[in-house]
């Protein structure tokens, strides 16, 4: 068993977990500024380290499926990567924001 730290670009750390029993897992923290655009490479790197990785993070994009607000930048980008199945949202309901007179924002991504 082992496990092995890396700092793979700004804004991200990643930490690579093997064990006797199961493969090993890439675990992923990603966080993208509110004035940055995602490095869409980003994913496709973690992916080529190790293809089961989880990714948590906060990547500050805006999905109006998600809550009150507008699609942003970064959110389109997101749905990009959803669409194109690259990534899995497999988050809940819960809310993560709220406002009084306004609908509650979902988990933010």
């Amino acid at each position: 068993m082992g496990f092995g730290i890396g700092l793979i670009h700004l804004g991200i750390i990643a930490v690579q977990i093997e064990t006797l029993l199961c493969k090993s897992i890439l675990i992923s923290l990603i966080y993208v500024a509110p004035t940055t655009k995602i490095d869409m490479n980003i994913f496709q790197e973690l992916y080529n380290i190790n293809n089961n990785c989880i990714i948590v993070g906060d990547l500050n994009a805006k999905l109006s499926e998600m809550g009150p607000m507008k699609t942003n930048a970064r959110g389109k980008q997101l749905q990009e990567l959803l669409n194109e199945g690259l990534i899995e949202c497999i988050n809940d309901d819960s809310t993560t924001f709220e406002k009084m007179n306004m609908k509650p924002n979902k988990i933010g991504y």
